[in-house]
């Protein structure tokens, strides 16, 4: 085979024959001494370097130190440094520390380009490009101090703004505008009264995107080595050869079925060489990972056949992890997973737990469906009501999908998102990438287009009447194409009364009412109750009771039916309250709690955003102050009538500095009304202003333990949101983020945003200029569909109830008079203080948290 490597250096030179004529200036700062900073790009843009300065040696020769307080080098103001359209700044840098200054900057006052490795608010590499008010940023992960990183910013003018970090795409945000600046000088390592910390070597300024740096090839090298090194090992090839040579009629098929799929992985890599500059950090590790785990998945299948363990049919059953961050779609040459027809799931009576497999169609099976008959132990039985299989959706959203929840138009990516009954419900047109939506309207089945990008123009909050979309009640049959894989999902839901012990049973698959496979599902019900999570578990739920009956598909307006369907939905992912939106009305707010609170969650406290509250926080005019009180006062002795004894008004939402300054004296009134205060806002910004009178922060981004300490040293609390917003598809990320981690950093809840919201046609993904919607759930005219990243976010939530029943376990016997039970208590919190639930897998956690739990229950 030609090696993939070849293909890579080919790219490379091809890319690099373009020469440096748009080489705009290069300051490879070797002097060694002196004064001057020589631009060596031949076009004059010679610097003087201002303050004390220090020459050390670099990462390529010479090098210049700037101490953070007075050096930076003024290269003038050239016109030909006054770039307009297309522009790319790189340099090597090594940080003394965090503390802010440019790289290149000219960019004040209100236009312009600046590169910096270190912003002032929160200490990230960030490229700033701007055009009188239009400011466009794109930032990364922060960098370590003392190490050298190249850094490189990109932008051209209608199209990307880039920041690659050590030869790897960072983060890209749409640019539509240009940057010229013909007033400010061209500064290196200064930005306004910000100074640069650290090292700079090498820096370079192109009129040019330049894609063909050779940072990012060595970058592409090094991570594609493992699919290289296992592919010429495992000599895949000549294994595949061997059995298609032979007369056993098994081994041709299989050598038959196989070798275009290792062709097809082979292609994939060469792929990737060539759109490796194009893509972002989170993307490239997902697509290197799939490629070497499809190697590994193929190895195992290979291994298996030749053992007769297997016998490849048409078509292959692989049990894999439902809740993970490597997605599944239907072209994957190879999925990797369990070759086992077996399922194995634990769970506790009254809790719901996912398992998943794929089936991969040797050839097409054009009417499948699938079918459970419930699950028996020697005692007791489960019924094949309390199995729901569903099939998980593949469509087309905008280009940060799987990863952000930025918009892109431009880049359509398929992931696997829904959870439906009706798999064609949602058809998928891959030529052009479209997404149609099936809705009945007068008896007659139609498809709607879901992915246009001027929606939002033309069509605000699509009403019932508009788009009538409603899944089937059960699973329907199916057709799986030859040569696609197709992922199904099954969740069981455990009486609360279910005895402990192991319960079996199958799923059958049939094929036109012919029998094709049986996978076993081998149930492990645990013999003890889960405790309540040891934080609040909430979310920004922005539905409101339509006075008129009506409802719409929207997050915005239900009727009784979608109201009741959602808060059930919600309460059985674990949401044990939300932030409620619905206006005060008291008969509309009377039904909309007492259908909460039908659902099994609660209404105490009451977490409110009342319109009429949150507009005097806007202006907060002086005048009015009295108004506020008495408003904030009816609501407060509504809840109380109610057997509500606390009310948390929503301030204004993430408000900065003299915005939230301003409330003051309106969260006092709100306080001496009888209310408390919660919002939403920024790690070191609420408690410096208002951390005296804020009861609750809803806190954005990353999670701190620095944060959660302050807010608790005044005898508040902090819940955690937007790290991220929903409508990210990977599920593995919300388990993490909103289970465990929340507990090992201190917070007090989880509330992100939301459970549903969209930015025009919630169905469809394209409609706004800056965001993809932030869905956790699609509304239909009658009830709601889930998605894998919902299922994620109830995992986390019940790992978190593992961790509490443990707490409560290890409360009740840590300072027993049994010796035993001391011990064991006392090596379970051991335990606790060393897991990594940023980066240790979530499934083993949670299984070592059981181990501790049955231990703890042995001993009595």
């Amino acid at each position: 085979m030609k090696p993939i490597l070849i293909v890579i250096f080919s790219l490379l030179c091809c890319f690099r024959a373009q020469g440096d004529e748009d080489l705009a200036a290069y300051w490879p700062l070797d002097e060694g001494e002196g004064s001057v900073a020589r631009d060596q790009s031949g076009n004059g843009h010679d610097g003087q370097i201002r303050g004390e300065i220090k020459w050390v040696e670099g990462r390529e020769g010479k090098a210049l130190s700037f101490d953070g307080r007075s050096t930076f080098i003024d290269c003038g103001n050239p016109p030909s440094l006054d770039i307009e359209d297309e522009i790319t700044i790189e340099c090597w840098v090594k940080l003394n520390s965090h503390r802010g200054g440019g790289i290149v900057n000219k960019y004040f006052p209100s236009s312009g380009y600046y590169l910096t490795a270190s912003w002032r608010d929160n200490s990230l590499p960030y490229f700033f490009v701007r055009q009188n008010k239009n400011a466009s940023v794109v930032f990364g992960k922060m960098m370590e101090v003392g190490q050298w990183h190249h850094l490189m910013g990109m932008a051209k003018k209608d199209g990307l703004l880039r920041l690659y970090l050590d030869g790897n795409l960072k983060q890209e945000t749409e640019l539509g505008h240009g940057f010229g600046n013909k007033t400010s000088n061209l500064l290196i390592g200064v930005y306004q009264s910000d100074y640069f910390d650290g090292v700079m070597d090498e820096i370079k300024i192109h009129k040019r995107t330049v894609l063909d740096n050779k940072i990012i090839g060595e970058s592409f090298r090094k991570h594609l080595r493992p699919f290289n090194e296992l592919m010429e090992r495992a000599n895949f090839e000549k294994k595949l050869a061997k059995l298609g040579a032979g007369k056993d009629i098994n081994a041709l098929r299989f050598s038959h079925l196989f070798a275009p799929k290792l062709s097809a992985l082979k292609e994939k890599s060469a792929q990737l060489a060539a759109n490796f500059p194009n893509l972002i950090e989170s993307e490239w590790q997902d697509q290197f990972q799939t490629l070497e785990l499809s190697l590994l998945q193929f190895d195992k299948i290979l291994r298996a056949f030749e053992a007769r363990e297997i016998n490849i049919r048409d078509f292959l059953c692989t049990v894999v992890q439902p809740v993970s961050e490597r997605k599944i779609l239907p072209m994957d040459t190879f999925v990797p997973g369990s070759l086992d027809n077996k399922m194995a799931i634990t769970a506790c009576p009254g809790e719901y737990q996912p398992g998943s497999f794929v089936i991969s169609a040797f050839s097409e099976l054009s009417s499948l469906s699938l079918e459970s008959d419930g699950l028996q132990s020697s005692t007791a039985k489960i019924s094949a009501a309390n199995v729901r299989i569903r099939v998980v959706k593949c469509w087309y959203q905008a280009g940060t999908a799987w990863f952000d929840i930025q918009q892109r138009k431009t880049r359509k990516i398929l992931v696997p998102e829904l959870l439906l009954n009706d798999d064609s419900l949602v058809r998928v047109d891959t030529e052009k990438q479209e997404n149609y939506l099936k809705i009945i309207r007068a008896g007659k089945e139609e498809y709607v287009w879901i992915s246009n990008p001027d929606e939002q123009n033309k069509r605000g909050h699509p009403t019932i009447a508009e788009l009538p979309v409603r899944d089937s009640p059960a699973l329907l049959p199916l057709a799986i194409p030859a040569g696609q894989n197709k992922q199904f999902w099954v969740t069981i839901k455990v009486p609360d009364d279910t005895p402990a012990g192991t319960y079996q049973g199958s799923i059958k698959l049939k094929n036109h009412d012919t029998e094709i496979h049986e996978i076993k599902i081998i149930l492990e019900v645990l013999p003890f109750q889960l405790a309540p999570p040891v934080f609040t578990s909430s979310i920004y739920y922005g539905a409101k009771l339509d006075k008129t009956g009506v409802g719409a598909i929207t997050e915005d307006l239900k009727n009784e039916k979608q109201l009741k369907a959602e808060f059930e939905n919600l309460f059985a992912h674990g949401v044990s309250n939300i932030v409620c939106y619905q206006n005060f009305d008291e008969e509309l707010l009377d039904q909309y709690l007492a259908i909460k609170a039908a659902s099994g969650m609660n209404n105490t406290p009451l977490y409110y955003l009342e319109m009429g509250v949150y507009n005097y926080f806007r202006n907060c005019p002086k005048d009015q102050l009295p108004l506020l009180a008495k408003r904030v006062q009816t609501i407060v002795e509504f809840a109380q009538k109610r057997r509500i004894p606390e009310v948390y008004f929503y301030a204004l939402d993430e408000a900065k500095e003299a915005n939230l300054k301003k409330q003051r004296e309106a969260w006092d009134v709100v306080h001496q009304a009888g209310g408390k205060i919660f919002v939403a806002g920024g790690r070191g910004q609420n408690f410096k202003l208002m951390g005296d009178i804020q009861d609750l922060l809803i806190c954005a981004g990353p999670l701190s333990k620095d944060e959660a300490a302050q807010w608790h040293s005044k005898g508040h609390q902090i819940w955690s949101y937007a790290n991220p917003q929903a409508g990210v598809e990977n599920p593995e990320i919300y388990r993490r983020n909103y289970g465990l981690l929340l507990w090992q950093n201190g917070y007090d809840g989880a509330c992100t945003f939301a459970y549903q919201t969209s930015m025009g046609n919630i169905w469809n993904d394209f409609d706004h200029k800056n965001y993809r919607d932030h869905n956790f759930t699609y509304p239909t005219v009658d009830g709601v569909i889930d998605t894998i990243a919902w299922e994620g976010y109830r995992e986390g939530i019940d790992d978190v109830r593992y961790l509490s029943t443990l707490l409560k376990a290890i409360e009740e016997n840590k300072n027993s008079a049994n010796a035993g039970k001391k011990q064991q208590a006392l090596e379970a919190q051991k335990y606790l203080k060393s897991f990594d639930a940023e980066k240790g897998d979530s499934d083993s956690i949670r299984r070592e948290i059981i181990r501790h739990i049955l231990e703890l229950r042995k001993l009595g």
